[in-house]
Protein backbone atom coordinates (compact mmCIF):
# COMPACT_ATOMS: atom_id res chain seq x y z
CA UNK A 1 0.00 0.00 0.00
CA UNK A 2 2.99 2.35 -0.21
CA UNK A 3 3.86 4.41 -3.25
CA UNK A 4 7.63 4.32 -2.78
CA UNK A 5 10.42 3.68 -0.28
CA UNK A 6 10.06 7.16 1.24
CA UNK A 7 6.46 6.43 2.26
CA UNK A 8 7.39 2.96 3.52
CA UNK A 9 10.22 4.41 5.63
CA UNK A 10 7.81 6.94 7.16
CA UNK A 11 5.75 4.02 8.43
CA UNK A 12 8.85 2.29 9.78
CA UNK A 13 9.72 5.49 11.66
CA UNK A 14 6.22 5.57 13.18
CA UNK A 15 6.69 1.99 14.33
CA UNK A 16 10.10 2.92 15.74
CA UNK A 17 8.63 5.83 17.71
CA UNK A 18 5.67 3.81 18.97
CA UNK A 19 7.66 0.76 20.00
CA UNK A 20 10.90 2.41 21.02
CA UNK A 21 12.77 -0.13 18.92
CA UNK A 22 14.23 0.08 15.45
CA UNK A 23 12.14 -1.57 12.77
CA UNK A 24 13.76 -3.05 9.67
CA UNK A 25 11.90 -4.75 6.84
CA UNK A 26 13.33 -6.75 3.97
CA UNK A 27 12.26 -3.95 1.63
CA UNK A 28 13.97 -1.24 3.69
CA UNK A 29 17.07 -3.47 3.82
CA UNK A 30 17.07 -3.87 0.04
CA UNK A 31 16.87 -0.10 -0.41
CA UNK A 32 19.58 0.51 2.17
CA UNK A 33 21.85 -1.74 0.10
CA UNK A 34 20.83 0.15 -3.06
CA UNK A 35 22.08 3.31 -1.39
CA UNK A 36 25.40 1.64 -0.52
CA UNK A 37 25.97 -0.23 -3.81
CA UNK A 38 24.38 2.38 -6.13
CA UNK A 39 23.07 0.20 -8.98
CA UNK A 40 21.46 2.12 -11.85
CA UNK A 41 19.62 -0.56 -13.83
CA UNK A 42 17.83 -3.45 -12.18
CA UNK A 43 16.15 -6.71 -13.03
CA UNK A 44 13.66 -8.01 -10.49
CA UNK A 45 13.56 -11.76 -9.90
CA UNK A 46 10.14 -12.00 -8.26
CA UNK A 47 10.42 -15.73 -7.51
CA UNK A 48 7.07 -17.10 -6.24
CA UNK A 49 4.99 -13.93 -6.42
CA UNK A 50 1.84 -13.61 -8.58
CA UNK A 51 1.52 -11.04 -11.37
CA UNK A 52 -0.35 -8.44 -9.31
CA UNK A 53 2.31 -8.41 -6.59
CA UNK A 54 5.12 -8.42 -9.18
CA UNK A 55 3.54 -5.42 -10.94
CA UNK A 56 3.14 -3.49 -7.66
CA UNK A 57 6.75 -4.24 -6.66
CA UNK A 58 7.99 -3.06 -10.06
CA UNK A 59 6.00 0.18 -9.73
CA UNK A 60 7.27 0.67 -6.18
CA UNK A 61 10.93 0.27 -7.20
CA UNK A 62 10.48 2.62 -10.17
CA UNK A 63 8.65 5.21 -8.05
CA UNK A 64 11.59 5.04 -5.64
CA UNK A 65 13.93 6.27 -8.37
CA UNK A 66 15.38 3.13 -9.93
CA UNK A 67 15.29 1.93 -13.52
CA UNK A 68 13.71 -1.52 -13.75
CA UNK A 69 14.64 -3.21 -17.03
CA UNK A 70 12.88 -6.52 -16.33
CA UNK A 71 10.59 -8.05 -13.75
CA UNK A 72 9.96 -11.79 -13.89
CA UNK A 73 8.60 -14.55 -11.69
CA UNK A 74 9.42 -18.24 -11.88
CA UNK A 75 6.14 -18.70 -13.78
CA UNK A 76 7.08 -15.99 -16.31
CA UNK A 77 10.38 -17.74 -16.91
CA UNK A 78 8.80 -21.18 -17.41
CA UNK A 79 10.50 -22.61 -14.33
CA UNK A 80 7.16 -23.24 -12.62
CA UNK A 81 3.60 -23.75 -13.70
CA UNK A 82 0.99 -21.24 -12.51
CA UNK A 83 -0.95 -22.48 -9.50
CA UNK A 84 -3.48 -21.01 -7.12
CA UNK A 85 -2.24 -23.10 -4.20
CA UNK A 86 -0.48 -21.78 -1.13
CA UNK A 87 2.99 -20.34 -1.48
CA UNK A 88 5.67 -22.87 -2.33
CA UNK A 89 9.02 -21.26 -1.63
CA UNK A 90 11.65 -21.76 -4.33
CA UNK A 91 14.58 -24.09 -3.88
CA UNK A 92 18.20 -23.24 -4.70
CA UNK A 93 18.04 -24.81 -8.16
CA UNK A 94 15.00 -22.71 -9.11
CA UNK A 95 16.61 -19.51 -7.85
CA UNK A 96 19.84 -20.25 -9.73
CA UNK A 97 17.92 -21.04 -12.92
CA UNK A 98 15.95 -17.79 -12.60
CA UNK A 99 19.13 -15.74 -12.17
CA UNK A 100 20.73 -17.53 -15.12
CA UNK A 101 17.75 -16.65 -17.37
CA UNK A 102 17.76 -13.00 -16.31
CA UNK A 103 21.54 -12.73 -16.73
CA UNK A 104 21.43 -14.12 -20.26
CA UNK A 105 18.42 -12.06 -21.34
CA UNK A 106 19.55 -8.77 -19.75
CA UNK A 107 23.37 -8.67 -19.83
CA UNK A 108 23.62 -4.89 -19.40
CA UNK A 109 21.87 -4.53 -16.04
CA UNK A 110 23.82 -3.53 -12.93
CA UNK A 111 22.02 -5.69 -10.38
CA UNK A 112 19.48 -8.44 -9.91
CA UNK A 113 17.08 -8.11 -7.00
CA UNK A 114 15.61 -11.35 -5.67
CA UNK A 115 12.37 -10.67 -3.84
CA UNK A 116 10.69 -12.99 -1.42
CA UNK A 117 12.18 -13.51 2.00
CA UNK A 118 11.13 -17.14 1.62
CA UNK A 119 13.63 -17.44 -1.23
CA UNK A 120 16.68 -18.51 0.76
CA UNK A 121 19.84 -17.20 -0.87
CA UNK A 122 22.50 -16.79 1.78
CA UNK A 123 24.08 -20.20 1.18
CA UNK A 124 24.08 -19.72 -2.61
CA UNK A 125 25.16 -16.08 -2.88
CA UNK A 126 28.59 -16.95 -4.30
CA UNK A 127 26.99 -19.29 -6.85
CA UNK A 128 24.50 -16.60 -7.89
CA UNK A 129 27.33 -14.11 -8.40
CA UNK A 130 29.21 -16.63 -10.58
CA UNK A 131 26.10 -17.35 -12.64
CA UNK A 132 25.29 -13.69 -13.22
CA UNK A 133 28.52 -11.74 -12.79
CA UNK A 134 26.22 -9.06 -11.34
CA UNK A 135 25.46 -7.51 -8.00
CA UNK A 136 22.84 -9.72 -6.34
CA UNK A 137 20.61 -8.24 -3.65
CA UNK A 138 18.20 -10.77 -2.23
CA UNK A 139 15.48 -9.98 0.28
CA UNK A 140 16.57 -12.49 2.90
CA UNK A 141 20.29 -11.79 2.62
CA UNK A 142 19.71 -8.02 2.61
CA UNK A 143 17.62 -8.27 5.77
CA UNK A 144 20.18 -10.44 7.59
CA UNK A 145 23.00 -8.17 6.44
CA UNK A 146 21.37 -4.94 7.62
CA UNK A 147 20.32 -6.47 10.96
CA UNK A 148 23.91 -7.63 11.54
CA UNK A 149 25.21 -4.17 10.59
CA UNK A 150 22.78 -2.43 12.97
CA UNK A 151 23.76 -4.81 15.79
CA UNK A 152 27.46 -4.37 14.97
CA UNK A 153 27.87 -8.10 14.39
CA UNK A 154 30.48 -9.19 11.89
CA UNK A 155 28.96 -12.02 9.88
CA UNK A 156 30.32 -13.40 6.62
CA UNK A 157 27.53 -12.20 4.35
CA UNK A 158 28.92 -11.38 0.93
CA UNK A 159 26.95 -9.03 -1.30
Amino acid sequence: GFDNITKARETLLKINKTSGDECISSISAIFELFEIKKPKTLALACTYYPDDWKDLWTSFVRASGYEVIASQSLVDQGIRKKTLDEIDYPNSDEICESINIISKNYPNIDAIIISGSGARTMAITDELKKISNKLIIAADTALFSIIAKKLNINVPIKL
